[in-house]
């Protein structure tokens, strides 16, 4: 009779449990003592109660459910931080490679330890949100989330929820979110500095662009840009471009947009009429 009750405890644990720490280390060891003292209830008697059973699931379930209280509270303080985090500012070690800070763990309490397990959060992020990354890049991004800083936060970012993309575009990394993103086809690298040269080049190279398109308006220009380099720019991505650039010095020019008067309508109109009245003269 206990084993059938362990059997519906255990199987309820489980369904309690979110599936990405069913095999977790604390699952495990938290498994293994349940099976260890169910084996004992059948030895001793005063075990083998009903009651008795019930208490040791009952303390496995609290211990549970205060680890996974204790994982969303490190994840929002960690989505915290992105969010007080300003998107324009200069580059400072706050996004460095932890390689220039021997101080900076990149020992992550949110990721899990196995390679195997965060290359399957990034291709789950990756599908969702049409990244496009290739699987030797998620590979890259998943063997430099273990040595660098910047990509180790990158990969705590993708565990989080999003209501909407654009939440994710936060941050001093917005502009590598929005080259990983606009772009269909792109270079990644372990090396936060030479990641963000490589954005920097991207984005000129599209507002370069923009510029030449002098008779077009802002948003006719990011669909010709789109049209023309296989992109997925929309006004939010371009303009985090554009301030990226202009944090390093790049200045581009914004289209002004030509004021609207109620009585343009009526000018045409005349124009049109004594136009017509002149060639009736004629």
């Amino acid at each position: 009779m206990s084993f059938f009750v362990f059997l519906i405890i255990f199987f309820l644990l489980r369904r309690a449990t979110p599936r990405d720490q069913r095999r977790s280390d604390l699952i495990k060891w938290l498994i293994g003592i349940y099976i260890i003292m169910a084996v004992l209830s059948a030895l001793l008697p005063y075990l083998t109660s009903f009651a008795g059973i019930a208490l040791i699931a009952a303390g496995i379930y609290w211990l549970v459910r205060r680890n996974q209280q204790k994982q969303r509270q490190q994840q929002n303080q960690a989505q915290q931080d992105y969010n007080d985090a300003h998107v324009y500012s200069e580059p400072t070690p706050q996004y460095r490679d932890a390689a220039t800070s021997p101080d900076v763990r990149t020992k992550s309490t949110i990721l899990p330890r196995k390679s195997n397990r965060r290359l399957k959060l990034l291709k789950s992020f990756n599908n969702k949100f049409d990244l496009r990354l290739t699987e030797p890049q998620m590979d890259c991004i998943v063997n430099a989330s273990y040595m660098s800083e910047t990509w180790k936060r990158e990969m705590e970012a993708m565990t989080f929820k999003y209501d909407n993309l654009h939440q994710w575009f936060q941050g001093d990394t917005a502009f590598l979110r929005v080259y990983l993103y606009a772009f269909r086809v792109q270079e990644v690298t372990s090396d936060i500095f030479q990641q963000e040269q490589i954005c920097e080049n991207a984005f000129e190279q599209v507002w370069a662009y923009s510029d030449s398109l002098t008779n077009l308006s802002l948003e006719e220009r990011i669909q010709r840009v789109n049209d023309t380099y296989y992109t997925q720019f929309d006004n939010v991505t371009f303009m985090i471009a554009y301030r990226f650039l202009e944090a390093h010095g790049r200045k581009h020019i914004i289209p002004s947009i030509r004021p609207v008067h109620g009585d343009d309508d009526l000018e045409d109109l005349k124009r049109k009429y004594d136009g017509g009245r002149t060639a009736q003269m004629q």
